[in-house]
């Protein structure tokens, strides 16, 4: 391909995760699909992922961002929002259920199938992802960030509410209105253990068939043992009397039963438009639990069919997961002309360029070094983002990009990631503060940094590109500011 078309386009930088080209395939088709057709969006929304041994740095367009963020508003504001908004939540719930429910139909041991049927089976599971690439995307951080800017916007313009009395309207708003599946997996944990001993092994069995997913980003992940669970339900037999256990469950249950969000919402019944935005934007911190609860459910559930090709093509996993369905196909039926150093190389050190409704992947080291000085970024100081949580800190940095980089966090340092998912829980009660990337006052870091009072600035866009491991810095999540000393 022609390097002269990335340098046309000004790149700006959305995160890091650990993934995998199985990833890229997902998001990408999800947003040029069937989130470019519900917001009516003409461009062509490129995406450039750089990846370094399966740290992948996302870049969009800037131009196409703001096309997009354009687009969701005034979908938002549209005079057929009223319809749209109030069934939108469900709709995005029912898909997630769908998926899932179809995901769990395929074998849980595919070394019976010939490598055709192989084939199938993962053709299949691609044709799956179509259900629900709008609703990931629908959940992603421009639909959040773009229905937040909104809420506060007509909080501020039209009812002429202070900057304190949006903030505590949103902060109620942000509590999930449905037990989230972190809490899910606790109010499990917790069960058990109030059990007497002799029932607590086989219920541990079923609690660990039902939440051993929720590691798992991409297919590669590690999901949780059954050893990881069994001391997580020891701690608390030590750490917890029966009466505290059985007095956490009942917080826990009355936990999703807030009538302060009903209330704020029910005030502004009269105003139909803005009654719909509140209602959808109290909702959006379940679908965001739930989201990476299909996803990493569907990463589990589907990880037996990506070793067993791994298995028959004498490639590692990672080397399987960053090959197309077409030369997955080739390599089982014999007509692969791949080098494994062409495969190794992807897996360390390339570019996925996706235009055009094409996944161009790059991997010669020449074209990767001439993309990766485009992408190149000055030194920055200080960011900006988000203050979800109150409070101001100084302490060194602990830089998370996945659960690989867990062992690096120390207690007491700042924890900098592109975004939190559960299973980063036990990294966040011991941090200092919690700065991201990515996501508003809905998302997941916001939601557990108000749970546990610790400082948090989310938002920031490029916290993760700015602060290396050990940057003494200073966080003031009231001025969302994030600053190097």
């Amino acid at each position: 391909m022609n390097i002269e078309e990335i340098k046309k386009l000004n790149w700006k930088f959305e995160g890091t995760r650990r993934m995998t080209y199985q990833k890229v395939r997902l998001y990408y088709f999800g947003l040029t699909g069937e989130f470019k057709r519900i917001f009516k969006i003409a461009g062509e929304l490129p995406i450039l992922y750089r990846n370094v041994n399966g740290d992948f740095s996302q870049w969009h367009d800037s131009a196409d961002l703001e096309e997009i963020k354009s687009a969701i508003k005034k979908l938002l504001l549209s005079n057929h929002s009223n319809h749209w908004l109030s069934a939108l939540s469900n709709a995005v719930e029912r898909s997630f259920e769908r998926y899932l429910g179809q995901i769990r139909k395929l074998p849980k041991n595919y070394a019976k199938y010939s490598n055709r049927v192989l084939v199938e089976f993962l053709q299949k599971f691609y044709d799956l992802d179509r259900i629900v690439e709008g609703s990931y995307w629908i959940i992603y951080n421009h639909f959040e960030e773009t229905l937040t800017k909104t809420v506060i916007e007509i909080f501020t313009d039209n009812y002429c509410l202070s900057k304190p009395e949006v903030e505590a309207n949103l902060r109620s708003l942000s509590r999930p209105h449905k037990m989230i599946a972190l809490d899910r997996e606790h109010f499990s944990m917790l069960k058990i253990a109030f059990l007497p001993e002799g029932k607590r092994q086989k219920a541990l069995g079923k609690h660990h068939a039902k939440f051993a997913y929720m590691p798992m980003y991409d297919i590669n992940y590690a999901s949780h043992s059954l050893e990881y669970f069994r001391d997580e339900l020891a701690q608390i037999i030590v750490s917890k009397t029966r009466a505290e256990i059985k007095q956490e469950i009942a917080e826990l249950e009355k936990k999703y039963h807030s009538r302060e969000t009903k209330q704020i919402i029910w005030k502004y019944r009269k105003d139909k438009k803005f009654y719909n935005l509140l209602d959808i934007y109290s909702r959006f911190p379940f679908l965001k639990e739930q989201k990476p609860y299909t996803r990493d459910t569907a990463n589990y559930l589907i990880q037996p069919l990506f070793k067993e090709i791994s298995r028959r093509t004498n490639l590692t996993l990672d080397e399987v997961l960053f090959l197309t369905a077409e030369e997955i196909a080739e390599l089982l039926e014999g007509n692969s002309v791949l080098i494994l150093a062409e495969i190794r190389q992807r897996v360390t050190n390339s570019v996925f360029y996706c235009a055009d409704n094409k996944i161009n992947i790059i991997s010669d080291p020449e074209v990767v070094g001439a993309i990766s000085t485009i992408l190149e970024r000055k030194e920055v100081v200080e960011i900006k983002g988000f203050g979800v949580n109150p409070g101001k800190v100084t302490a060194p940095v602990s830089v998370v990009l996945s659960n690989r980089d867990f062992g690096l966090f120390k207690d007491g340092n700042i924890l900098v990631a592109s975004a939190t998912r559960p299973d980063y829980l036990p990294l966040m009660k011991k941090a200092a503060a919690i700065v991201t990337n990515e996501g508003g006052m809905l998302s997941h870091a916001a939601i557990v940094s108000r749970e546990f009072g610790i400082p948090c600035v989310v938002g920031t866009k490029t916290a993760t590109q700015v602060f290396k491991n050990g940057d003494m810095v200073e966080v003031d999540s009231d001025k969302g500011t994030v600053r190097k000393i």
